[in-house]
């Protein structure tokens, strides 16, 4: 054992050991060690150490009790994060998954959070947009902002990494329908089981104009009448100009220009 004297040996449900010592908490994985130290640890020594079923590391310290996901720590104590006591002798969940915390001056009760976010849109595109450029916004309701993590999916493929950006920007979209899907994650790990998603259209191409007289090539004189059309599947109305070879801008057919 290469660290300062032991307070407490415990294995967690992954038959990992963790020991509880005056300068650190370790956690042998059989393999390696990895080490934790203030500033992530509330405080030392690190009295003893407790686990949640699902794998919540608790480490109890006279400062007060930090709390481990498998990725950060935070700490619980009496100046508004949770706990009513600071110097804690002991902690133990209960079968309710509560943590029960015994302190010099008491015994604290913290009612662990099992209520997933609930992912939704803040911003979003435009149900038809004429523009490549998808921005879309999302966050989680009831002004639930701190420690959130977040996960996307486009036009079904597969689901990017969480990560803790809640915005997300593509250029370059093509025409047609198009889905996002994201599900947020908070800090103890609870999931949006149903994810926000949201679908789209993008409509960037203009319909194009077709000349069905006179023929291509065909030489015309004097008064020529041009027939034409155009459609879309979003054709709401056209405006029609026409120039002739050579001019510089384009009018409306009705106004008067000659040929060069």
């Amino acid at each position: 054992w290469p660290g300062s004297p032991v307070r407490a040996i415990r294995e967690d449900t992954a038959g990992n050991v963790w020991v509880a010592a005056e300068g650190e908490l370790s956690k042998w994985n059989g393999a390696s060690w990895e080490v934790f130290r203030v500033p992530s640890l509330p405080g030392l020594p690190v009295l003893d150490v407790y686990f949640e079923p699902g794998g919540t590391v608790w480490a109890a310290t006279p400062t007060g009790v930090g709390r481990y996901d498998g990725r950060s720590w935070k700490k619980l104590d009496s100046k508004g994060n949770g706990l009513t006591v600071d110097e804690v002798v002991s902690a133990f969940t209960d079968t309710q998954r509560r943590m029960w915390v015994l302190g010099v001056s008491g015994v604290a009760e913290h009612e662990p959070d099992l209520t997933a976010p609930q992912t939704v849109f803040v911003n979003t595109n435009e149900k038809v947009s004429p523009s490549r450029n998808v921005s879309i916004v999302f966050g989680a309701a009831y002004g639930e902002l701190a420690d959130l993590e977040y996960k996307w999916q486009w036009d079904g493929g597969p689901w990017s990494d969480w990560g803790p950006d809640n915005t997300w920007y593509r250029q370059g979209v093509a025409d047609g329908p198009h889905t996002f899907s994201v599900r947020a994650r908070d800090w103890v790990g609870n999931v949006d089981t149903t994810p926000a998603t949201y679908t789209f259209e993008i409509d960037a191409t203009p319909p194009a104009a077709e000349i069905a007289s006179p023929s291509f090539g065909l030489p015309v004189r004097g008064t020529c009448a041009v027939v034409g059309s155009t459609a879309d599947p979003r054709f709401r109305a056209a405006t029609v100009e026409a120039r002739p070879l050579g001019a510089a801008a384009w009018t409306h057919p009705l106004a008067a220009w000659a040929a060069p």
